[in-house]
């Protein structure tokens, strides 16, 4: 009899096991199709539901002319539409005015790196160095005005810990990472790092924003002194042979936008787009390491 209630024991803990894992799973699978969603309202000033998803070129440009004789009638256009959007958003540029972020208006190169890139840490010593990074990096580029330190994903999620765990498990801890950043200031060259909104599912912590990763289309550009325009929302697009003008730059004129073209091999068209909008630009020489 004994015997035989263990084995019954048994066969019920299994199909007991097999019923709560079906079960968890189950519970789970919403939170996993939730996971990327926003966190925010998805409805734009323009009425359309659309901040889910990056901006399409033409939400965040304008074409230019089709012909040089509407160039008086285009131009007029666009100082109506910059007219029209001051008064409706009762714009407020107060934020621009800051001495302390005077700064962000003249980043015109900026650079993102792996914080395990072997030009910019030394396993051996155990140190940052930012002397040889930025040696090898502007002889190639020219100077540069800011860099973008990335030491999330791909490690990010692989446990518990969340993006600011990282940044203190690093090399030398918070220490060396102040260290390094001094290293940085003192060749004249600012440092970011990135904030990562979505990192929901490892140990929370508050975040807070600060460079978007794509052009301003809101009234997020009242405190967003500075900010990138990927240029993956340009896969296969051809890029018109008439400049299109940045609706942000022209909005602002002291908002800073660095344009960044990851995937493709030739930059031309994105560099000139920078030059003629008046913006700086973002290089990701070593991307998760490949170039």
């Amino acid at each position: 009899m004994k015997r035989s209630f263990l084995s019954g024991r048994r066969l019920f803990s299994g199909r007991t096991l097999r019923a709560a894992v079906a079960f968890i799973i189950l519970a789970m699978c919403p939170v996993f199709s939730d996971e990327w969603k926003a966190r925010h309202a998805l409805i734009s000033p323009s009425g359309v539901m659309n901040l889910s998803e990056p901006p399409a070129p033409d939400e965040v440009f304008f074409s230019g002319p089709q012909d040089s004789a509407d160039a008086g009638g285009w131009l007029a256009g666009l100082k109506a539409w910059r007219s029209d959007r001051l008064a409706r958003m009762r714009y407020d540029g107060s934020q621009y005015d800051r001495p302390e972020l005077a700064w962000t208006q003249q980043i015109f190169s900026q650079m993102q790196l792996l914080i395990w890139d072997r030009a910019f840490y030394d396993p051996g010593t155990g140190e940052y160095t930012v002397d040889r990074f930025l040696s090898d990096a502007e002889s190639r580029i020219g100077p540069i005005d800011a860099v973008l330190i990335w030491h999330v994903y791909p490690n990010l999620g692989a446990d518990d810990r969340n993006q600011f765990d990282l940044l203190r498990d690093l090399p030398g801890g918070v220490p060396a990472l102040r260290e390094m950043v001094q290293e940085f200031h003192g060749r004249g060259v600012k440092v970011f790092f990135p904030i990562i909104a979505w990192d929901t599912g490892t140990r929370e912590e508050g975040i807070f924003p600060w460079v978007p990763q794509f052009d301003i289309r809101d009234e997020s550009i009242v405190w967003a002194n500075i900010g990138w325009n990927d240029w993956v929302t340009w896969e296969g697009k051809e890029y018109p042979f008439v400049p299109m003008v940045s609706k942000s730059k022209w909005f602002e004129p002291r908002h800073m936008v660095n344009v960044t073209d990851r995937f493709t091999r030739d930059k031309t068209d994105s560099l000139q787009h920078a030059f003629f909008n008046g913006q700086g630009y973002a290089t990701l020489d070593n991307l998760w390491g490949f170039w």
